[in-house]
């Protein structure tokens, strides 16, 4: 009650909390399996409450197909893009809009905020050489989602190589089984335990790693709210508050906080 420039009324005056806009990150899917969790995750989300929005950094805007490039042109969604009831995920094409953020500022990520503020979520699904560039200063955490098989180990572990050396960024490597198959799992763990191996012998990281069942609703929300743990929050700046002292209207650009 006694700070400089605040008072009781400020209920009354509808100041509250800025809203914040969550930037959650996905590795590029690897595969088709990958790809189809990645919209059960975007599902999560929405049944949590959280209004998603996928910038699809592996799709290109066009003509016909306009996405960030047009909203940065534009500086409002479409009408088909506007927060609906939830039912369907919004996805932007967004290749060539991320490729215009402005890397050298401190916050990449802040022009999409005032752009998206309809959304709570807004999952950037992009390749990791361009994730690494937009994200560092967030401190996101990614989501690599691991393809099975060798080939799949080795890119997983070059995802988690290029986040860690060209970003400083930690990342959560998942891998993927459909329904109850023990040897599926039993696969799936021996990946994340040699990709983890791998990690701490080569680049001396505690890396972070699940097995997901794609077909259990509760690993998918366990993991969808992982993703929001994993988020940057961008809020808006708030409104410079009125004085309510007009004799301190001359030094109050001068107060200071300690």
């Amino acid at each position: 009650m006694l700070e400089r420039g605040q008072h009781q009324g400020m209920g009354l005056l509808k100041r509250q909390p800025a809203s914040g806009l969550r930037f959650a990150a996905v590795a590029q899917a690897p595969d088709a399996q990958a790809l189809h969790t990645l919209w059960l995750l975007c599902q999560q989300l929405q049944q949590l409450g959280y209004p998603t929005l996928v910038l699809d950094g592996c799709a290109s805007e066009g003509a016909h197909s306009p996405g960030l490039e047009q909203l940065l042109q534009a500086g409002a969604l479409p009408v088909a893009l506007q927060q609906g009831d939830g039912a369907s995920i919004a996805v932007l094409p967004a290749a060539r809009g991320l490729r215009q953020l402005p890397l050298d500022a401190a916050m990449p990520l802040a022009p999409l905020q005032p752009l998206l503020r309809s959304y709570a979520v807004a999952l950037l699904h992009a390749p990791v050489p361009q994730l690494s560039a937009l994200l560092q200063p967030h401190n996101v955490v990614p989501l690599i989602l691991a393809a099975p098989g060798t080939a799949g180990t080795q890119q997983a572990y070059r995802h988690i190589k290029h986040l860690h050396l060209h970003a400083a960024l930690p990342s959560l490597v998942c891998a993927l089984v459909a329904g109850d198959n023990p040897a599926q799992e039993r696969q799936a763990r021996t990946q994340i335990t040699t990709l983890q191996r791998c990690a701490a012998d080569y680049l001396g990281l505690t890396q972070r790693g699940l097995v997901l069942n794609v077909q259990s609703p509760q690993d998918l929300q366990r993991l969808a709210l992982q993703l929001l743990e994993n988020a940057s929050t961008i809020t808006e700046a708030a409104p410079l508050l009125p004085l309510y002292y007009p004799r301190q209207a001359a030094t109050a650009a001068f107060v200071r906080s300690h």
